[in-house]
């Protein structure tokens, strides 16, 4: 599906940038499609969360976009969010964004 290539391609980005990178991390409905960690890093510390069939099945904005994330960052992860169209106008910018969260 365009989401595993989505998935894969921003994988693919963060481990040519040096970092480790594990797919669909988690439990039950609360997974990261990637969890990412600096190769000196013994856990995951940060979860990318990409738009795919099961994050548009919570038909509820706010929950959407809150509640797995705000779990995540009770733990002391960093949550960010990759949608389809931010990757695809501009690659670049998208993992940018995603190293300087990662390097803070």
């Amino acid at each position: 599906t365009s989401a595993q290539i989505l998935q894969r391609q921003v994988s693919d980005a963060l481990t040519d940038k040096g970092f480790d990178v594990g797919s669909n991390y988690g439990q039950s409905d609360l997974r990261c499609h990637l969890a990412v960690r600096s190769n000196n890093d013994s856990t995951y510390r940060f979860g990318d969360m990409i738009d795919n069939a099961s994050h548009y099945a919570i038909a509820d904005i706010e929950t959407r976009y809150t509640n797995g994330a705000a779990v995540l960052r009770a733990f002391g992860w960093q949550v960010e969010y990759v949608l389809g169209k931010d990757w695809y106008q501009d690659k670049e910018a998208t993992i940018a964004r995603l190293c300087t969260t990662l390097e803070n």
